[in-house]
């Protein structure tokens, strides 16, 4: 079985320029007894070509010093990524790894590596910053290295097929100069000589000293890995990829060096960027102990430990980081612990659609991607909106306004590359989409102007619809009870609601005005529990019911300068997790953050901003499974400043680093209790797992189950059930009720019982690694027997036994119903989060 992608952000430690090979028996025990009591997880060890065939092409391999390294770290359980690199002399006289009979004796070399250290290690990583002349042995050429890494991973495959390739962890170099290839181009010309598909993770260090991590500068390293290298992973397809962060460190003495406190800071802020990216591995933490001597020179003072062994303040931040991420080193002989029962509430939970805890939440994420300028110059872009391709939710697209005098539309990809663009030569300044149907408000013509869009990106005018309005800003469009809205707003806190109809032309007719007090740019309607939520830049938040009749009573749901919410209020969105439950994020332009509630409760739940961007106006957000790295959705938010450009734009970020925010500390599990055993029942019996290593049985109440890191199974029983699978392989049953069920990593099976009710939700199916099991249910009840389901795709039913799915792009799910029984409705409904394009072998029968 192939190597799993470990937790984003586990720690590691990188060994600097071979130190431990030359460690005597007695220093390397030491050394790694300490790695293993501080958890570390994983340990990068040079492999120099030059030192181990050091002699001729056709000299020996000499692996001594490499064998007792391995050994000490597999005795205590640190695994072990082999950095293969170093030209030998005889190579260089010969044309280096320009040479592709060089190449051909590197990729035996990796053979040879792996066929020695078979089942001692299988992680490897092919050469140190490839792109640097003084590594590379010639200045970089990104083609004669993909010939080597494609060469090395043919060859390390062949050896040990469940080896993990890692590319060379390439410098962060900005732009190429006399000696360095800048990183962003070196990756992408990797993929464009053919990289792709050979290599299981792209290595990186994301040196950022002496700034902080989630410093703007564009020279950061850090910042280079999140936009430039991650957005040529995506524009090349490959966004399913982790970067493994294989160096990263701060000198304490010497040039441009941080204090001992801030190398700690960094460290923490680090590992806390990067559990909030599902496309970030381990980070290896560069260096465990500084050499000492001049202190001229940065390189003698990285370590964590000074030259004779005293701590620094990092030594104690990044043991507390290490024991709690869940990796497998051995803290304390002769065993681990045991894991944590299933219910334990975890250290980073899923989400909760019902969220109870007292403490608000803080945090920063930073941006995935971002897109270009749009028509105008100075603050101009203000409103976007996120277009789910009910085709391919992978190629969706953005749509962003300017106000502009000679504004209008442009469409971007998930990359934040140009598609289209539409020049009305009027202020467009927000934007809304429904199904495929985009309407925005003409500040000029103080209309709604309707445009139909593509796949293509291409926007097409479908008509025009007058406000009635002295001055138009906010619009808003959606669903809700069955009919298509439309609102819009003026300065003076006015919001008129109209009915649309929308075929080849677009109609619409008023059919009520809402007042709040002050200028009204943020609105958004609710399909999924029928609300229109109105932001007022100067008063706050107010929810309307859907429905015209109710005139204009409204919820207040946010006044500002309660819980930090500064004028202007602006830009809303609902982040759906189905069911009525999910999040409602208000942009908080005054002080530059999101403020996010509970969709279901109003409760206030906390703040985040989003790293350099400022004085944000519109922002969007969907839930949809966008494939790559937004596979739990996606938030797009104005940056008014955005430094150095000609216009401001919009900022592209991942939702799985604010869920990480919101999710810990918004948890409802239980207590932690012994495994099958519940609150009120001792020894209750459960089914017995026999692909499981933990197993939970809930109440007839509704509760919220979290498990841990092991293959679970957590069977819900009664009561509307939350139930998180947690980081295993996991099965999960929701059984009866109306439950909520997410899987979260590894290769999950929602189980559908006969037990279970009309309504389940299936918060995150990952296609071709879970399944959806409804081998308990019987798929005909007209016959007799237990029958299977026969998929039909998204055809209409024509007899019992039949399941199919269908997508509801407005909502951002997809749809399981099955027919049982002789009346060709559904009798059986599973709503799955994100738009998913199902087919039998999704199914377990």
């Amino acid at each position: 079985m192939a190597i799993a992608n470990p937790p984003a952000g586990q720690l590691g430690m990188a060994t600097p320029f071979g130190e431990l090979l030359g460690a005597s028996t007695a220093e390397l025990e030491a050394e790694m007894a300490d790695y293993a009591s501080m958890g570390v997880d994983w340990v990068r060890i040079d492999f120099w070509w030059r030192d181990i065939q050091w002699a001729a092409a056709d000299g020996p391999y000499n692996w001594g010093n490499h064998d007792k390294v391995v050994a000490a770290a597999n005795k205590y359980g640190i695994k072990v990524i082999a950095e293969l690199q170093g030209v030998p002399s005889w190579a260089k006289a010969t044309g280096g790894m320009a040479n592709d009979a060089n190449i051909k004796l590197y990729a035996d070399f990796a053979k040879a590596a792996v066929e020695h250290f078979k089942g001692k290690v299988q992680h490897w990583e092919i050469w140190n910053e490839p792109n640097l002349t003084m590594y590379w042995g010639a200045y970089p050429n990104a083609a004669d290295y993909t010939k080597a890494l494609k060469a090395a991973y043919t060859a390390i495959k062949a050896a040990d097929p469940n080896s993990f390739v890692i590319s060379g962890g390439l410098s962060p170099s900005p732009e190429s100069g006399g000696s360095w290839y800048g990183a962003v181009e070196f990756v992408k010309q990797m993929y464009a000589n053919g990289a792709k598909g050979y290599f299981d993770a792209l290595g990186f260090h994301p040196y950022s000293w002496p700034l902080m991590p989630d410093d703007p500068a564009a020279w950061n390293g850090w910042q280079i890995m999140e936009t430039g290298i991650r957005g040529a992973m995506v524009a090349a397809g490959d966004g399913d990829k982790k970067i493994w962060m294989t160096e990263m460190g701060a000198p304490t003495t010497g040039p441009n060096a941080v204090s001992q406190q801030k190398q700690a800071e960094m460290i923490k802020q680090a590992v806390d960027l990067a559990k909030g990216y599902d496309w970030a591995g381990p980070l290896m933490w560069y260096s465990y102990k500084d050499r000492g001597g001049s202190t001229g020179d940065t390189e003698n003072y990285f370590g964590m430990l000074g030259p004779n062994g005293e701590r620094k303040a990092s030594y104690n931040t990044f043991k507390t980081l290490a024991l709690a991420d869940d990796g497998d080193a051995v803290h304390s002989e002769p065993a681990a612990p045991e894991a944590s029962p299933v219910g334990q509430v975890t250290p980073a939970p899923a989400p909760s659609p019902a969220p109870t805890s007292n403490v608000p939440f803080t945090g920063t994420v930073n941006k995935t991607a971002e897109t270009g300028t749009v028509m105008g110059s100075g603050d101009v872009a203000d409103d976007p909106a996120i277009w789910v391709n009910p085709a391919d939710a992978s190629k969706s697209l953005i749509i962003g306004t300017s106000k502009a005098s000679n504004g209008g539309l442009v469409v971007w990809d998930m990359a934040g590359r140009e598609v289209s663009r539409f020049v009305a030569n009027d202020p467009y300044n927000n934007v809304d989409v429904s199904g495929n149907l985009v309407g925005v408000s003409n500040r000029d013509t103080k209309a709604m102007d309707f445009f139909r869009i593509d796949a293509s990106g291409k926007l097409a005018k479908v008509g025009s619809v007058a406000s009635g309005l002295s001055d138009v800003y906010g619009f808003a469009l959606g669903e809700a009870n069955g009919k298509l809205y439309a609102a819009i707003s003026s300065k003076s806190g006015l919001v008129r609601q109209f009915e649309i109809t929308a075929g080849s032309s677009v109609t619409g007719k008023a059919v009520r005005d809402m007042h709040v007090s002050g200028q009204v740019e943020g609105i958004e309607v609710d399909g999924g529990n029928g609300t229109i939520y109105v932001a007022s830049e100067t008063g706050g938040l107010y929810k309307f019911k859907a429905d015209p009749a109710t005139g204009n009573t409204n919820t207040t749901i946010a006044t500002i300068g309660q819980n930090g919410l500064a004028a202007d209020a602006e830009g809303v969105s609902i982040y759906d997790l189905g069911g009525g439950n999910g999040y409602v994020l208000l942009s908080s332009q005054g002080n530059s953050s999101v403020k996010v509630y509970d969709r279901k409760t109003d409760k206030f739940l906390g703040t985040f901003n989003v790293s350099g961007v400022q004085n944000t106006d519109g922002l969007d957000v969907t839930s949809a499974n966008l494939g790559g790295g937004f596979g739990k959705g996606m938030l797009v938010v104005h940056d008014e400043f955005n430094t150095g450009q000609s216009t401001s734009n919009f900022k592209i970020v991942a939702w799985e680093g604010i869920q990480r925010l919101i999710g810990a500390v918004t948890t409802t599990a239980p207590a932690p209790m012994p495994v099958n055993q519940t609150p009120s029942e001792a020894n209750t019996a459960t089914p017995t797992p026999t692909f499981s290593t933990a197993s939970y049985t809930g109440t007839d109440s509704a509760q919220t189950i979290v498990g841990n890191s092991l293959d679970n199974f957590i069977y819900g029983r009664g009561g509307n059930d939350t139930i998180y699978g947690g980081a295993g392989n996991d099965k999960v049953e929701g059984n009866m009720g109306n439950d909520v069920l997410h899987g979260g990593g590894g290769y999950d099976t929602f189980i559908i019982g006969n037990s279970d009710a009309m309504a389940e939700v299936i918060l995150d199916f990952t296609k071709g690694q879970d399944r959806i099991d409804l081998g308990e249910r019987d798929a005909n009840l007209t016959v007799s027997g237990s029958q299977d389901f026969s998929f039909i795709g998204a055809t209409a039913f024509s007899r019992a036994g039949q399941l199919r799915a269908y997508q509801d792009i407005s909502k951002g799910v997809t749809i399981i119903e099955g027919n049982i029984d002789a009346d060709i409705a559904a009798e059986m409904r599973i709503e799955c989060k994100g738009v998913v394009t199902f087919a039998q072998t999704d199914f377990l029968f």
